[in-house]
Order: C-alpha cells, then sequence, then structure tokens
C-alpha cells in the first residue's frame, strides 16, 4: 500500500495494472487492502494451501469480497480513504487508471457523508477522469448523487469536450446518465445534444449508442454494457462481473427524509422534453435530411437502426406531428 502514495512507484504499478489481464493478479496488487495479514488466511480456512487462498480471495474485487466478509469492511474502507484522500491532494486521481478503481470502491463502501465529500472535492475533474470503466461509473454517480445544481455545473464543464465525450468508449455512458437525470431540459439541449448533430457523431458507434439511447434507453442493446444496478442480485455474484451499485443512502432527501427520485421529472417525460427540443429548437429534421445522404453511404446497420428507431417510434408520433412532412420524407428513406 505504500507503494501507491508516491508518483513513481504508482506509475510502475499503473503500468503492471494496466498490462495484466488475469483479475486474479490484478487484485492480488491491492492484497493490503483485503485484510491484515493472515487475517484473509483464517476467513477462508486454515486447511488450504496459500495459493489456493490467494486464489479464492483475489478472484473477488473489493466491494464484492466486502460484501461476503463483511468484518474486513471497516479496515478495507479505512485504507482506501486513505490512500484516496492522499491521491486526491496530489492530482494523482486523474492520471492512474488504478486510482479510478480504488476511488470507485471508495463511494461503493464509505460512509454517505465521506462520499459526498470526495465527489465534492473531485466536481472540477470528473470530465477529466471518465476515460476508464470505473471513471465514467464514478461519473454516472455524481450525476445520481449530487444536486441539480452540481449536476448542472457538469454540463458545463462537459461543454468544450461534448463532441469527443459523446464518441468516447467510456464517456457516453455519462451523458447517457445527465439525459436520464436532468431537471432543465433546455440547458441540456443546448449543450449536450446540439453537438451531437454532427457527421462524426453519427460516424461513430459509441454515438449512434448515445443516440438510440435518447429515443429508446430500454432497448436490450443497452444490457452489454457496464451499469450500475439499484440492487444486488444472484447473477451479481459471478465471479467475473462488476459488483457495483446505486446506493439508496446517499440520494438527496425531502424534508421528511424519505428517498425520491434523482430529478423532479419521470425518465420517460425527461426524454420526451429533450426531443420535442430536438425536433422544435434544434430542427432535428433539417439536419437529417441534408445529411442522409451521406449518412446512409456509411452503410452501417446499426446506423440504420438507429435512424430507424428515432423516426419510427410511437412514443414520439404527437412530437413529429408538428413537421408531418419533413417526418414522413424520412421515413420513407428508412
Amino acid at each position: 500500500m505504500e507503494l501507491l502514495q508516491h508518483v513513481y512507484s504508482l506509475d510502475l504499478i499503473e503500468h503492471v495494472w494496466q498490462n495484466v489481464s488475469s483479475q486474479t493478479l490484478r487484485m492480488s496488487l491491492l492484497q493490503d487492502f483485503y485484510g491484515a495479514e493472515g487475517k484473509v488466511n483464517k476467513l477462508l480456512g486454515s486447511k488450504k494451501s496459500e495459493e489456493m487462498r490467494e486464489r479464492e480471495t483475489y478472484k473477488y474485487d473489493l466491494t464484492h469480497y466486502a460484501v461476503i466478509h463483511p468484518e474486513t469492511k471497516p479496515f478495507m474502507i479505512k485504507q482506501l480513504l486513505y490512500i484516496v484522500k492522499k491521491a486526491i491532494a496530489k492530482g494523482l486521481v486523474i492520471t492512474h487508471n488504478i486510482m479510478h478503481y480504488l476511488l470507485m470502491h471508495v463511494i461503493q463502501l464509505a460512509s454517505p457523508d465521506e462520499v459526498k465529500f470526495i465527489l465534492e472535492d473531485i466536481m472540477e475533474r470528473i470530465p477529466s477522469l471518465t476515460h476508464t470503466t470505473e471513471g465514467s461509473l464514478i461519473g454516472s454517480l455524481f450525476v445520481y448523487y449530487t444536486r441539480a445544481k452540481e449536476r448542472k455545473a457538469l454540463i458545463k464543464a462537459y461543454r468544450e469536450y461534448m463532441l469527443p465525450a459523446s464518441m468516447d468508449k467510456h464517456t457516453w455512458r455519462v451523458l447517457a446518465s445527465l439525459l436520464d437525470s436532468t431537471d432543465d431540459t433546455m440547458l441540456t439541449a443546448k449543450h449536450v445534444l446540439k453537438p451531437l448533430l454532427n457527421a462524426d457523431v453519427f460516424a461513430s458507434s459509441y454515438g449512434r449508442l448515445l443516440w438510440l439511447y435518447i429515443f429508446d434507453r430500454n432497448h436490450p442493446l443497452f444490457k452489454n454494457y457496464p451499469i450500475l444496478r439499484r440492487e444486488h442480485s444472484a447473477d451479481d455474484m459471478q465471479d467475473d462481473m462488476p459488483f457495483y451499485t446505486i446506493r439508496t443512502d446517499i440520494h438527496e432527501k425531502d424534508e421528511d427524509e424519505t428517498l425520491r427520485r434523482i430529478s423532479k421529472k419521470e425518465v420517460q417525460l425527461i426524454h420526451l422534453e429533450l426531443i420535442t427540443h430536438l425536433v422544435i429548437k434544434l430542427k432535428l429534421f433539417d439536419y437529417l435530411q441534408e445529411s442522409l445522404e451521406s449518412l446512409l453511404s456509411l452503410q452501417d446497420e446499426q446506423l440504420q437502426f438507429t435512424l430507424y428507431r428515432m423516426l419510427h417510434d410511437d412514443r414520439y408520433s404527437t412530437i413529429f406531428e408538428k413537421n408531418p412532412k419533413k417526418a414522413e420524407a424520412l421515413k420513407s428513406q428508412l
């Protein structure tokens, strides 16, 4: 654990972390977080060989292991907070993927007050760390755990990065979380949706996923991507699955201390308003009419499917009726 506190040794661990494919080997780099020496062996049974005990320990990520062995959780949280707070103070969180991983598990395991404090501390750095799996999940959790004021600040922080962010393998999921949680759909349409009216976004597989998410967020295709769960199921206990979830003890609460939605609006209503802004304010049909020939020339089935879903979804027929001729003209070409 001492090696994680210094820049040069952390660089070495980061190199190993990114170049080792074995889950067991990667987790063995974090052995100090699993518990004091000898305690893990006791938990797993003294009759097993040392090699077998290590395999059974490190096949689980940190949060998964803490759920299976709750007696290790206080020690794990203490160690994680110590390392992550030092990394934030030294500016090491952004540049090292292993720190994204540790930060994600802090958010999963620490007390609500500690989590809120850390999220506030890294708020301005969120756009710079969402290029990894854990970093993008941290970005999504930031959206879910903070107030409308902080969500608006995040949208503005992404403004200059919006185009590359929408096409990034991981960051598009943070933008999807913002689309689900915004209270100010006009601001979101201006700063998130408008930059998406770009040929490069439609040509990008992840950009198309974001467009599909706007119009059909429940499509089965999104089950293939790492997601945050609101509760654990038996399937989550599989060894090779990330053990991340949305905590219900961190959400903002009403005066009577009852949990409420992240946004004041239902998700379906948010998407309906966003699509209305797209069609009416941002002239989506005009853009598609001008760009359709070049888009279809890409001969990409996923792109054609995305465009088809955008224009043939019955839930948005009342919006499309505001521009019936343009909508029908586009539909006839797909």
